[in-house]
């Protein structure tokens, strides 16, 4: 049984920010192996782009800033090297968007890390001195040291279904309160609009954001927009047929009316957005079990990844 086993130091359940954040310190500051298990078919939770009608499109975080100076050099790499595209100011105050799509960032920060995509954990057995993780396609995966930056819904679900000393760890997890979020892409003809940078959009009710996309990807010949609703208007939707959100959505935007639509797809966000943020960056909840990310540290791609960073450092040196 041994040979079908992947060995590593470090498993990450979860390749958002503070899953690539944890990863690449552990790699850069010690000879550590680690390996990155991911659900989703790329890396970087919310920091994700569609691909609709050849075109790309981000339906989730849509640009990023550093308050932090280290975020910030984070940031100034990426842009250097063609991956993000900077909008306004310098240094920390710069506002970045992805050159091909937000979903590069993570890509780029994912370069060189051992991640397995599409692999979603099912149960996780508690071993003498390390951990087994159970994949849902049948892969197994051991190590001795754990991070999860899972949303806490869903890392509760895996510890309820894992070995009993492991159970009772699901008990010691934050209040996991989530809000959700529904993203409305729409890809429109030329001219629909007479300027697509000065929207006639003023704050609607249930409408969080809207956000043009149109030129963030060469590949991008059309309009390209992204509708965010807000937590109470998603909630209330969430189960709802796709034309339902789609009705509801153009009742409260006019400029959609007149617009020629060439195609709208509905993105759901059950966790978009931790409700309730526990102190501190990180928890512990065995000496070698870490659970980080933004429930802990905020919601922002920057607190994410500062997350993962602390944890890894107390991995480390702690």
């Amino acid at each position: 049984m041994s040979k079908d086993i992947l060995d590593y130091d470090v498993l990450l359940l979860g390749a958002g920010m503070a899953g690539l954040a944890a990863a690449r310190t552990l790699s850069k500051e010690s000879a550590r192996s680690v390996c990155l298990l991911e659900k989703a078919r790329g890396p970087g939770g919310k920091l994700t782009t569609k691909r609709f009608l050849n075109h790309r499109i981000d339906h989730g975080a849509q640009m990023l800033r550093a308050r932090t100076e280290e975020f910030g050099r984070l940031l100034t790499d990426a842009w250097q090297a063609g991956v993000l595209t900077r909008l306004t100011g310098n240094g920390q105050e710069a506002c970045y968007v992805g050159s091909n799509g937000i979903s590069a960032f993570p890509r780029y920060l994912a370069q060189d890390l051992t991640l397995y995509l599409q692999t979603r954990v099912e149960r996780i057995e508690q071993e003498d001195d390390s951990y087994l993780v159970h994949s849902t396609d049948g892969k197994l995966f051991r190590a001795r040291q754990l991070l999860s930056s899972c949303p806490l819904p869903q890392l509760q679900d895996i510890l309820k279904a894992s070995s009993v000393s492991l159970q009772a760890l699901a008990s010691e997890l934050p209040n996991p309160a989530y809000s959700t979020c529904l993203s409305v892409i729409y890809l429109l003809e030329e001219g629909s609009l007479a300027d697509i940078q000065t929207l006639p959009y003023e704050p609607a009710d249930g409408i969080d954001l809207i956000a043009d996309c149109s030129k963030r990807s060469p590949q991008n010949k059309k309009h390209a927009l992204c509708v965010q609703l807000d937590a109470p208007l998603s909630e209330r939707l969430f189960e709802d047929a796709d034309d339902h959100i789609l009705d509801e959505v153009a009742s409260r935007l006019a400029f959609l009316t007149t617009a020629n639509i060439i195609g709208c797809t509905v993105h759901r966000w059950r966790y978009a957005r931790p409700t309730i943020f526990s102190d501190g960056h990180y928890q512990k909840l065995a000496p070698d079990f870490y659970v980080i990310g933004e429930a802990y540290s905020g919601a922002t791609a920057e607190e994410a990844y500062l997350s993962g960073q602390a944890a890894a450092k107390d991995l480390l040196h702690g």
